[in-house]
């Protein structure tokens, strides 16, 4: 790997298929123990790399004591803060509202030392968006809207996806903008999430360090996630089909 952080995203089960959580898993890098630093869809632990080899050690037990180890090296080539670490694919899409993506999928440099929400927030910027936000860049930072002229113009949701919100109970809201797009606009669960290779990160942009190679997408729900396929949304509550 290039670069000294790394996310190590862990969902081991026992032999019945139910999911072993942090209290069942202990990890050992260069035999220094990493607590957990994240628990939702995964069980995520942010590791720091020495130059050149690693030796990571997991153990994983279940409710009886079983346990099984692993064991990795891992080379990492350090490099120095602002230096280039490689390139993602990031995307913004409002499936959810019949209007596709907004940015289409896009390589973007990565840097040492940053975290998703610089380059999140250097991406938009880059392509003339403005947005509001909560936290900072370094400390619980949230994307509450995204504003650009005509950003919401055309709005079609899908007939299907009004039945589905309808059903689940949610309540429809007056608030739309043609020129933004955020929280509480046209349904009480709507706002922005995004995803790192598919995958729902239960802890904020300022706290995710990605790697060359990686996808994240920027996408905007109705329903708390559930249309889009959050698992943490609302686990088994999520709707049958993904906008």
């Amino acid at each position: 790997v290039t670069g000294r952080d790394f996310t190590l995203d862990l969902l081991p089960k026992d032999y019945q298929g139910n999911r072993i959580y942090s209290k069942g898993i202990a990890v050992r890098l260069n035999g220094t123990v990493y607590p957990h630093t994240w628990e939702s869809e995964f069980t995520s632990y942010l590791l720091y790399f020495n130059n050149g080899e690693n030796i990571l050690d997991i153990r994983i037990t279940d409710a009886d004591g079983r346990y099984v180890d692993y064991r990795y090296q891992i080379y990492c080539k350090a490099v120095e803060d602002g230096q280039e670490l490689g390139k993602i694919t990031l995307s913004i899409d409002a499936n959810v509202l019949g209007l596709g993506y907004l940015v289409e999928p896009t390589e973007v440099t990565i840097y040492q030392g940053e975290t998703l929400s610089y380059t999140v927030a250097r991406f938009l910027e880059e392509r003339g968006f403005t947005y509001q936000h909560s936290g900072s860049l370094d400390t619980g930072f949230y994307l509450a809207r995204l504003e650009k002229p005509g950003i919401a113009t055309g709005v079609s949701i899908p007939e299907e996806l009004r039945k589905e919100i309808d059903e689940d109970g949610l309540e429809w809201k007056a608030q739309h903008f043609d020129d933004s797009l955020g929280e509480l606009d046209y349904c009480q669960g709507s706002g922005w999430y995004y995803t790192i290779n598919g995958n729902f990160p239960g802890y904020s942009m300022s706290d995710a360090v990605v790697k060359d190679g990686d996808e994240v997408r920027i996408r905007f729900t109705l329903a708390y996630g559930r249309d889009i396929g959050a698992p943490q949304a609302g686990g088994d509550d999520c709707y049958d089909k993904v906008w």
